[in-house]
């Protein structure tokens, strides 16, 4: 199967799951100029552990991709975008949000300049700072992916989040161990199953937020 057969297969499957996805042939095309874009730098800049373009559309695109039905917020912010993931495939679904890519690396943020500029994405701000770092805005929404440990992500990332925000954390694995360390913990969580086409590994949501939010 060719890459652009399986980024239609999977974003076919995809979409019968949810009626939020885009589906029409600018959306499309612009995730393919993306997956050239991030392949060709990866090649000279090593973005991203993932080098063949079949890898990159399943763990990549596809993946991002999993969480447009929980993206609620007009500001969303993707903390470590590294490559822009899940940023710039949640921006290229939805052009009438606000996406702040944030990543302290200065190679990962010119990449993301490029894409933002080459794919003409004007509802993409990219900011180069280490997350602790920015204490000044406040969003609807974090989202981020491979987050370094579960019990650190409400603690890391929660001065971003307006009061009546929430993060989404995309894991690899929610067991039991898990659910009762999170269950002692001074806020609100739930655990969503992502599906995720062509990729058999396991592959969840942690959706989070204050318990003040709810009183």
């Amino acid at each position: 199967m060719s890459v652009s057969s399986t980024l239609g297969t999977g974003l076919a499957e995809l979409t019968r799951a949810d009626a939020g996805l885009r589906s029409c042939p600018e959306f499309i095309a612009a995730l393919n100029d993306y997956l050239g874009l991030m392949h060709r730098w990866n090649q000279r800049f090593n973005l991203t552990a993932v080098k063949t373009l079949d890898e990159m559309v399943s763990r990549h695109l596809l993946d991002s991709l999993t969480l447009v039905p929980y993206v609620t917020g007009a500001e969303v912010i993707d903390v470590g975008s590294g490559a822009g993931l899940p940023g710039i495939p949640l921006a290229l679904n939805f052009p009438e949000k606000h996406f702040v890519l944030l990543d302290a690396s200065g190679k990962k943020t010119r990449f993301l300049t490029q894409v933002k500029i080459e794919l003409g994405l004007h509802n993409v701000e990219v900011v180069q700072s280490r997350v602790e770092s920015l204490r000044d805005r406040k969003f609807d929404q974090v989202v981020c992916r491979a987050f370094r440990q579960p019990l650190d992500i409400y603690p890391s990332l929660a001065h971003l989040l307006k009061p009546s925000g929430n993060i989404l954390a995309m894991i690899s694995r929610f067991d039991k161990a898990l659910a009762v360390s999170l269950s002692t913990c001074d806020y609100i969580f739930r655990h969503q199953r992502l599906r995720v086409p062509f990729m058999n590994s396991e592959r969840g949501l942690l959706i989070i937020e204050d318990s003040k939010a709810r009183s």
